[in-house]
């Protein structure tokens, strides 16, 4: 996690900046990815089903502190590969 020390909007307390590294980010593509190329013999359900737990997975880990941007991230890419898998 990449800490930072940054200033509140409404109050001048400060509190510690917590969010994935870059490279838990590309961690979590590769897990996905992995298992969409090897699943291809799967079910659009059962593919989707072993994305969800990788990434529930990880959310859950890096939920505490301002990981909003990197989700986004995840979202996006995890969206695009399941619907590409969906499409063959």
């Amino acid at each position: 996690m990449v800490r930072k020390r940054a200033k509140g909007e409404k109050t001048s307390a400060k509190y510690p900046h917590k969010s994935p590294r870059p490279k838990k980010v590309t961690q979590v593509l590769r897990a996905v990815r992995e298992v969409l190329r090897t699943g291809r013999h799967l079910r659009v359900q059962d593919a989707v089903q072993r994305v969800n737990e990788i990434v529930r997975g990880w959310v859950n880990y890096f939920r505490v502190g301002n990981a909003s941007r990197a989700f986004a991230k995840v979202r996006y890419d995890v969206e695009l590969k399941v619907r590409r898998f969906a499409m063959r």
